[in-house]
């Protein structure tokens, strides 16, 4: 029971990494392609960088033999008009207009969402930014607050004029999470995106991934009609998976100007606290949503009850921590591993010491409760009604539970029956209960393949390989359950960054036979 964090951070935030991420579904085939593609960027940097520049100006020279046809297509039709062709005329100009209207749409624009900062409201933080972007050599035009567990920047241009602007978004989560020297060195490792030599590089990898990203998605007119969708979307796709190792590269690049500004050891604090506090943020986030089950109302302010997750010292930090720094390399990510960056910034593995004061409360002062209240707002706005549906589906949850107890004592509950109501007892009650009303499903009934493959699953959600060779027999008793076990076992392996093992499964469920363990 319980809701991600996901659901409660703010959708608008933007990265450089968000066109990419828009315009690419992971498949675990990619894996054998991007650890190629990740060893040729190791080996040649330099050419690799200027590959990936090459690769997307492709797209806009394939946009750009579009409109020539098109514009030729026009030009001739207006000078042999017929009916028919009329109608043709018009719809390659939609498509261009279409075309035109997308790559412009797809240029980053002026940030909006979450709370605007200003001189007035938290002076202590724009002096705080700004020093920093003077030490870096950029002027921070536009900060806001939002309510997730990280902090980003953009380059844009205003709509009227040229010259660039930068935009900071930091998250108040973050803010309550690390302490004022460990946020600087988050804000000099965005603002350092910007700064060192990949900053173009950045800049157009990140506007190349929106344009791309944009038509695969929407293919206006001429882009919708085969062969030209399908290559154009294979070329999107392409490109984002080609350009990630260059923007994982940006960020050892970003950390190093983190590390000119604060020192190294406040820059690898800074990252392993993030990694610690995300760990907070998702368990306070699932704890109040755990509350949407038992019937409670929403929280009149979930953000002051988040803010209390983060303080002091837990017992879970140093194993939270070891998960993290013992997490390989994952292709498929945009950040290197945390082992990786501490490795480069030449940080410690130790547990980094408490803050004294966090963030929030040293650059927000005042303003603080007024942000609070602003981010509850939003919240109340986006999510309330969704906690009253997952309440709703939690009291029905709990009738049908009701319902089947009552068939249990009178004798007459059938072995699916019973399946249902272990499924019901792992909603409501948790995945032990859950597993432990399985377990004495399956004593009772050995053939009850829907048991065997309930603990799998909570064995995966567990993060207990054991779940894999479980649902493994399922599949090999059930084959009508074949396809849903080996969906499962990719997705764990995949979340958990395993891609190649993920790929191996994947071929077996399209067919192709593997060795087993």
């Amino acid at each position: 029971m319980g809701r991600s964090a996901d659901a409660s951070a703010d959708s608008t935030s933007m990265s450089p990494t968000d066109g990419v991420e828009a315009s690419i579904r992971f498949r675990p085939s990619d894996a054998t392609k991007l650890y190629r593609i990740d060893a040729f960027a190791a080996a040649r940097p330099d050419l690799y960088r200027q590959s990936v520049i090459l690769a997307g100006l492709l797209g806009y020279l394939f946009v750009c033999v579009i409109f020539i046809l098109l514009l030729g297509s026009i030009i001739l039709l207006i000078a042999r008009p017929r009916i028919g062709t009329l109608f043709v005329g018009g719809f390659m100009l939609y498509s261009a207009v279409g075309t035109f209207r997308l790559l412009r749409a797809a240029s980053p624009n002026a940030p909006g969402g979450g709370i605007e900062v200003t001189p007035d409201s938290a002076p202590m933080l724009l002096s705080h930014v700004a020093r920093i972007g003077d030490a870096c050599g950029i002027r921070i035009h536009s900060v806001r607050l939002t309510g997730q567990m990280n902090a980003s920047i953009r380059r844009y241009r205003p709509r009227f004029g040229w010259k660039r602007r930068y935009a900071l978004r930091i998250g108040l989560p973050f803010m309550f999470a690390l302490g004022t020297d460990e946020i600087e060195a988050v804000t000099a490792h965005e603002v350092g995106h910007y700064v060192g030599r990949h900053s173009n590089s950045t800049e157009l990898v990140q506007r190349l991934c929106y344009c791309w990203a944009a038509l695969a998605s929407h293919r206006p007119g001429i882009l919708r009609i085969w062969p030209v969708s399908t290559l154009f979307a294979a070329y999107a796709r392409w490109f984002g998976l080609y350009s990630l190792a260059l923007l994982r590269n940006h960020e050892f690049e970003a950390d190093r100007i983190s590390v000119n500004i604060v020192g190294a050891e406040v820059a690898g604090n800074s990252l392993k606290r993030a990694s610690i506090q995300y760990s907070r943020f998702e368990d306070a986030w699932e704890t109040i949503w755990d509350e949407a089950g038992a019937g409670a109302t929403p929280p009149p302010s979930p953000y002051r009850r988040l803010a209390s997750a983060f303080p002091g010292e837990n017992a879970r930090d140093r194993s939270v921590l070891d998960r993290e720094l013992g997490r390989s390399e994952d292709v498929t990510e945009f950040h290197p591993s945390l082992a990786r960056r501490l490795a480069a910034l030449g940080g410690s593995r130790d547990l980094p010491p408490p803050p004294e004061r966090t963030a929030a409360s040293d650059l927000l002062g005042e303003a603080l409760e007024t942000c609070i209240d602003r981010l509850d707002e939003d919240w109340h706005v986006t999510f309330e009604t969704q906690w009253w549906e997952q309440a709703a589906h939690y009291r029905e949850a709990g009738a049908r539970l009701a319902v089947l107890n009552e068939q249990i004592d009178a004798g007459t509950a059938s072995p699916q029956d019973l399946l249902e109501r272990a499924s019901l007892i792992e909603v409501i009650e948790g995945p032990e209960a859950g597993a432990n009303t399985y377990s004495d499903l399956l004593e009772r009934y050995p053939d009850t393949h829907g048991a065997a493959f309930g603990i799998g699953a909570l064995l995966l959600e567990q993060k207990d390989d054991a779940g894999i060779n479980v649902l493994l027999d399922v599949s090999d008793k059930a084959p009508e359950a074949r396809a849903s076990a080996l969906r499962h076992i990719i997705d764990y392996l995949v979340a958990e960054g395993r891609w190649k093992e993920a790929d191996r499964y994947d071929r077996l469920l399209r067919g192709k036979q593997i060795k087993r363990d």
